[in-house]
């Protein structure tokens, strides 16, 4: 065998291997960033559970989040949503009456809510503080309603917790608490906040000693 013979061999050998260790890292790395965006997915769906049971319970979104060796960084937030009423057309028996009446006289502009939450790699696992582009991360995005609850748990956890029913109309426009006062007798005041009718004038009959 020639020296060049050798030469050659060796370069061919150095190549194959190259490649195999260039095959095996890119594979490696992949296998990383998939872990990674699991874990995103996965502490994403933990903080919308919480915010949907509780949000004033959930840590500050300044701190990282641990998830095994490694720190992701994360955001909430919370966008109204906008409807667009579609018309059937009128038939018999669409405008036959039915009994029944609305469930909600809340808009639901008020009642919806969209929201996100975004998991993403942190700078001090190799990440960013701010979500880039090519940083490993998960959004999930969810449309809630504010009148109804995810289960029984959630509905004692806000009835208990005092400020929380006060919150909740708020977040959905300031519906009023108070019931308003009803209309009076015929020439009387209405009672105040309880819908009674007052006295007025009542004629009285002749001849009973001023009885009604």
């Amino acid at each position: 065998m020639s020296l060049l013979e050798v030469v050659a061999a060796i370069a061919i050998v150095a190549l194959l291997c190259s490649t195999v260790l260039g095959a095996v890292s890119f594979m490696q790395s992949i296998e990383l960033r998939q872990t990674h965006t699991l874990a995103c997915g996965e502490l994403a769906n933990r903080m919308m559970l919480q915010y949907l049971d509780d949000k004033s319970a959930l840590p500050s979104t300044l701190t990282p989040l641990e998830y095994g060796a490694h720190r992701y960084r994360w955001s909430v937030g919370e966008s109204p949503v906008g409807f667009n009423a579609v018309e059937a057309p009128p038939t018999a028996a669409a405008n036959a009456p039915t009994g029944r009446q609305a469930r909600s006289t809340i808009p639901p502009e008020r009642r919806y809510r969209m929201v996100t939450v975004t998991v993403w790699l942190s700078e001090e696992s190799g990440g960013s503080m701010q979500l880039q582009e090519g940083i490993p991360h998960a959004r999930f995005g969810r449309l809630i309603d504010l009148l109804a609850f995810r289960n029984p748990d959630s509905a004692t956890n806000m009835l208990n917790q005092p400020g929380k029913m006060q919150e909740l109309l708020e977040a959905m426009g300031g519906i009023p608490t108070g019931g308003a006062g009803g209309s009076g007798g015929t020439g009387g005041a209405g009672g105040s906040g309880t819908g009674q009718p007052g006295t007025g004038n009542v004629p009285r009959r002749p001849g009973t000693g001023g009885r009604p």
